[in-house]
């Protein structure tokens, strides 16, 4: 009797002291601003995963280059991946989702119950008062947290699927950025050489000017001309600096790193792309999505043998117990209870075709992001494969006729066939045509870029032109760089 008496003194106590504890609020603009404000570096942009992340700040130091060191690719895609916040909370969603697997194989407790003790037999009569505390706790069916624990790991799988995802997004974005600037060098070198034929012609026509052989209209439209030039030449030096500033900011580095830039802009045909299905192939079984899809086919299986065990009786509870009173006998008075659950109502009919049609759409979810990967892959590649034709057809048809137009103008300038004017206007349009084969580059290593997403990782067989630390199968990109006088060979 003490002991039950001083049991349930500690459980009204417990219980106290949990009601007295009082719900916290989180004030959503001071947290961001005491957040924004603790990021802030002077060496260089905000990092929001700071060194108290624990791994997270040695991956950092690991993959942060030495001061003054230059920034290859590969390091970069560390460092943006060490120091993503948000990465850094899809992460901790991995470890919910894991430890949500040992709290799924957790049994219920029992419970200890002391009902009808009769104090007025003490009270009133001087008879001892009848105590019957009695156990009861609840058996698992079987099968159930093995079921539960299957489903927890499923979800476990899909959060995992999801941080791979946000892991190849970001690589994506780092690949792409450093291309954009090998882009943009290539772009800046060819529209300074036209600003720079530009501006020869237009010192030229005021020279004519003079010996009144172009009239001021010819001057003025020469001038205008060189001015744009200058714009897209300072237009693409700008953009070039934002990029750069980007990916510095990606990777959380101050602006005096250095990314190492290689590539080769005259190195065309590029590397073959792998063919469609090796691509799609590669992409199905790297593919977070799919990863996903079959982590939700599992946790739908596991919860529909969940509700399939309970359309069979089973037990509510198990009741063992002991009644504390006299016995003429001396026979020990133990008690045990149990109670069945009878599936007489329901025999969980709905629940389990609500869990099969769980089933049956996450199987159709999979074959959904099947149809979606294949779709996207050929769509990608087609464009790439387009616009490397295109490529290809132009520097077909423009090369050649460069090339004769340079070698034809040299030699009417030699033998004075041809005035200076119309030479620097060859010159001129050389340039431009330069410029115009650049974009069409551009617009095949933004379709090789979205191929490379949709395979989800650097392209199979194929070599990189733009990451530091050499070449790797990287997307089959073509160099791009300044190609030196001349059109592109």
């Amino acid at each position: 009797m003490a002991s039950l008496t001083a049991a349930m003194l500690g459980a009204t106590s417990l219980l106290a002291l949990t009601a007295c504890w009082s719900p916290h609020e989180t004030r959503g603009a001071t947290e961001a601003l005491a957040i924004y404000r603790q990021s802030a570096r002077a060496d260089g942009p905000p990092r929001f995963r700071g060194p108290d992340e624990g791994r997270a700040a040695g991956e950092v130091r690991r993959a942060a280059p030495l001061p003054n060191a230059p920034l290859t690719i590969d390091s970069a895609i560390r460092l943006a991946k060490a120091s993503s916040a948000r990465l850094a909370e899809m992460e901790r969603r991995v470890a919910v989702a894991e430890a949500s697997v040992e709290a799924a194989g957790q049994r219920a407790n029992p419970d200890v119950r002391a009902v009808n003790v009769r104090l007025a037999r003490a009270i009133d009569t001087g008879r001892d008062p009848r105590v019957a505390p009695r156990i009861r706790f609840t058996p698992e069916r079987p099968g159930e947290i093995a079921a539960r624990q299957a489903e927890a790991r499923a979800g476990a799988d899909e959060a995992r699927a999801l941080v791979r995802a946000e892991e190849l997004a970001v690589e994506a974005e780092v690949r792409w950025l450093f291309d954009d600037v090998v882009l943009l060098d290539a772009e800046i070198s060819a529209a300074e050489r036209i600003a720079l034929a530009r501006r020869k012609l237009a010192a030229q026509t005021r020279e004519q000017l003079a010996t009144a052989t172009a009239t001021a209209v010819d001057a003025s439209l020469a001038d205008l001309s060189a001015v744009e030039a200058e714009a897209h030449a300072a237009e693409r030096r700008s953009r070039r600096a934002l990029v750069v500033a980007a990916l510095l900011d990606r990777v959380g580095l101050p602006a005096t790193a250095k990314p190492v830039l290689e590539g080769n802009a005259g190195a065309w045909p590029p590397s073959p792309l792998p063919s469609e299905q090796t691509l799609i192939e590669a992409a199905l079984k790297t593919s977070a999505r799919v990863s996903g899809a079959a982590a939700r086919i599992d946790g739908a299986d596991a919860h529909l043998h969940l509700e399939q065990t309970r359309r069979w009786p089973w037990f509510r509870f198990v009741e063992v117990g002991y009644e504390f009173e006299r016995s003429n006998t001396n026979v020990p008075l133990w008690t045990v209870g149990a109670g069945v659950e009878l599936p007489i109502f329901s025999a969980n009919g709905g629940a389990i075709r609500q869990a099969e049609a769980s089933k049956a759409a996450a199987q159709r979810g999979l074959e959904a992001e099947v149809e979606q990967i294949v779709r996207d892959v050929r769509a990608r590649l087609r464009e790439a494969n387009a616009t490397a034709a295109l490529v290809t057809e132009f520097r077909r048809v423009a090369l050649p006729a460069l090339e004769r137009a340079s070698s034809e103008a040299a030699r009417a300038l030699d033998s004075g066939g041809i005035d200076t004017l119309r030479a620097l206007t060859v010159e001129e349009r050389r340039c431009h045509v330069e410029v115009e084969l650049f974009r069409l580059v551009r617009q095949y290593r933004v379709a090789v870029d979205a191929l490379r997403r949709a395979v989800g990782g650097p392209l199979l067989g194929t070599v990189t032109s733009s990451s530091g630390g050499g070449s790797r199968p990287h997307g089959g990109d073509p160099g791009v760089a300044p190609p030196g006088r001349g059109a592109p060979r």
